[in-house]
């Protein structure tokens, strides 16, 4: 079968005409530009399918560095989140407008959930929408991480 990595040639017009029926005909395949389009439409049928698209990107097919830089990503991932925090503090405190600040709280909610800190906490942060009380938890959690 025609892998998403790997050219087409020849015998895989076939395949490419199958799947783009309606823009592709046999003739109209020798066309190197109608080639080159019905090759992007096929990529995107197999990029489309979940089910196809989870079979090429397995982890059978990921090289020991790539699984190394996933492994440390997630290994550092609370470690990422606080210091998206710190960057939020300082876009709370910079934003102009209403809609500006009501997005910027809503990705420190999120980030907040990513982090794991009790609901509770998180609720009287959002509830409150004072910059003040999340800079001061913030550097709580920092602490704490730095603990670690």
């Amino acid at each position: 079968m025609l892998g998403v990595k790997t050219r087409p040639t020849r015998r895989h017009f076939p395949q490419i005409i199958a799947l783009c029926p309606r823009k592709a005909s046999k003739n109209r395949a020798l066309d190197t530009e109608n080639l080159i389009y019905m090759w992007l439409s096929y990529k995107s049928i197999l990029l489309s399918d979940p089910n196809e698209y989870e079979a090429r990107m397995s982890a059978s097919e990921l090289s020991n560095y790539q699984k190394s830089v996933i492994s440390g990503y997630y290994d550092n991932l609370d470690t990422i989140m606080l210091q998206k925090l710190g960057e939020l503090v300082t876009e709370l405190y910079l934003a102009d407008t209403e809609v500006r600040r009501n997005g910027l709280w809503e990705r420190a909610r999120k980030a907040m959930v990513k982090l794991k800190i009790p609901p509770a906490i998180i609720d009287h942060i959002i509830r409150k929408k004072d910059v003040r009380i999340l800079a001061k938890n913030l550097q709580d959690w920092l602490g704490a991480n730095k603990r670690r």
